[in-house]
């Protein structure tokens, strides 16, 4: 009898790491994720499991269907590229389909029951709170963004925003006015120090904020940087 044997790759936050699959399929992993696989897919199914977010490029074998699973959803993919994004703190898990074909499965109670099959630049948003799924048109090439270095930023809640920058740059921004939450933004960054990224939300957003000095841990090593972010009187 083979035991199976399942290998794990991190991407620590403020990172992005390249994969190679043993079936030759290979992606990028964003920072504060992760992605577990067989060492050899020897069985019918090709799964892999994954927290975080991800870009997949699956070699096709219609005989052996490429499972991605993660908390809430699963996708099916026979050969394709597409970008999955399901942090563990988010209720809301998106999937982007750049080119081939998905089909995409909620997971209830153990069962499974088809959301959507999507076509080529359009993307699903499942919420788990709400048990609801939307689809969309978009523009890829935005949503993959972040495999080159940027994040881009058209027409979005101020509050993702600064979820984004958290995750990016490993720091824990928060947001102490109300008045923000209805800020919508719409901006690029790319290869910016964080200190970079708050001077030109500063110019760009009616915001101001305040930077604390990192505190050290028992161990010695720091807390993470901490920004309050406040709406500008």
């Amino acid at each position: 009898r083979n035991e199976v044997s399942w290998a794990e790759i991190q991407a620590p936050f403020g990172t992005r790491t390249t994969f190679y699959l043993p079936d030759g399929s290979t992606g990028f992993l964003n920072g504060g994720s992760s992605l577990k696989f067989q060492n050899q897919f020897t069985t019918r199914i090709r799964r892999v499991e994954l927290t975080g977010e991800a870009y997949f490029n699956v070699i096709s074998n219609k005989r052996r269907p490429f499972i991605v699973s993660t908390r809430n959803i699963d996708i099916k993919v026979t050969g394709t590229s597409f970008n999955i994004m399901a942090y563990p703190d988010d209720p809301t898990t998106e999937v982007t389909l750049e080119k081939g074909r998905i089909e995409v499965f909620k997971k209830i109670n153990g069962e499974s029951e088809s959301l959507a099959v999507l076509q080529p630049d359009e993307s699903l948003i499942y919420n788990s709170l709400s048990d609801s799924s939307n689809i969309s048109s978009v523009n890829t090439e935005d949503k993959l963004s972040w495999i080159e270095g940027k994040m881009v930023f058209k027409y979005e809640p101020f509050q993702s925003v600064i979820t984004k920058l958290n995750r990016w740059y490993n720091v824990n921004i928060l947001i102490k006015d109300n008045n923000l939450d209805s800020y919508i933004y719409y901006g690029t960054f790319q290869n910016e120090s964080l200190d970079e990224v708050l001077k030109l939300l500063q110019y760009t957003s009616p915001i101001k904020y305040k930077d604390f000095e990192r505190t050290v841990k028992k161990d010695g090593t720091f807390e993470k940087r901490k920004i309050e972010i406040y709406a500008k009187k």
